[in-house]
């Protein structure tokens, strides 16, 4: 192990600094948003948006190394040139959060020799036959407190399979890229998760999680193409397509009156070894 890596690979912070009123967090957070949104690199996949490098975030210890992470959404649309574009990236771990019926009928396409880890999240699509009569008849307000449930639901119901993900994280060498179908949600918790384990601050955190705003032009085309013919109103369901700081603070809220803590569920119920995950994906820079 190099000599950056045995350093990060120390103690990881625990805890967390107390809640700021979330009345400024949202200010201040919506402010980074802009920012991060104007500097942000050109998408390097023609088939996916949203496929982005989760790397040089302050962390404890260092930052996040370059090369290793890396977040999206699915792989179903890439194209050759983009599975080449993977294979130079070295690309050997893809972790597939999507629900069981999302990996089947829309396989990835992976480039060679990449290992598949499917770990499957939620029931359905969001283009299933119920799904849609349910956007048909929403409104926005449904649409913003199905997405908050769906937050809670997703670190409250899935400790499981949160705990394969980390153990994945941990286990396996090589670049990984971890995804969901649109990249913001359920691979928006686990970067929100990862980063908070390894000592990242919660701006940061957040940071990262409302800069997917920017990247949903995949998502947005898919769920045009396949909802509007049902006359379903894309305006309504805006909550949906989008990234909002209220989500994933509904996220954190429901792990404190849980668990009792971050730290709690991080280093009880998902078993998270930290020291591993740093020197996996942790350096100091030079």
């Amino acid at each position: 192990m190099a000599a950056g890596h045995r350093e990060a690979a120390r103690d990881v912070p625990r805890g967390r600094s107390p809640k700021e009123p979330r009345s400024a967090r949202l200010s201040g957070l919506c402010m980074q948003r802009k920012r991060s949104a104007m500097s942000l690199p050109p998408t390097i996949l023609a088939g996916q948006s949203h496929f982005r490098e989760l790397a040089r975030i302050p962390v404890a210890h260092g930052e996040l190394a370059a090369g290793r992470l890396y977040r999206s959404g699915d792989l179903v649309g890439l194209t050759d040139a983009d599975l080449a574009t993977l294979a130079r990236l070295d690309v050997a771990q893809v972790i597939d959060l999507r629900s069981g019926e999302e990996q089947k009928t829309r396989p990835n396409k992976l480039p060679p020799g990449a290992n598949l880890t499917a770990i499957a999240f939620l029931e359905g699509s969001l283009t299933s036959r119920d799904r849609v009569a349910r956007f048909k008849t929403a409104t926005l307000d449904d649409m913003k407190a199905m997405m908050v449930a769906v937050y809670r639901s997703l670190v409250r119901d899935y400790v499981g399979q949160w705990r394969q993900f980390f153990a994945a994280l941990a286990a396996t060498p090589g670049v990984t890229v971890f995804h969901c179908t649109a990249g913001k949600d359920r691979t928006g918790i686990g970067a929100a998760l990862l980063l908070t384990a390894l000592g990242a601050s919660r701006d940061a955190v957040f940071a990262d999680y409302l800069a997917s705003g920017a990247h949903l032009a995949t998502l947005k085309a898919m769920m045009a193409d396949k909802l509007a013919p049902h006359g379903v109103d894309l305006d309504v369901i805006r909550p949906v397509l989008d990234v909002d700081v209220d989500y994933l603070s509904a996220a954190f809220d429901e792990i404190d009156a849980g668990w009792g803590g971050v730290d709690a569920y991080l280093d009880g119920a998902l078993g998270i070894d930290r020291a591993a995950l740093a020197a996996r994906f942790v350096t100091v820079p030079r």
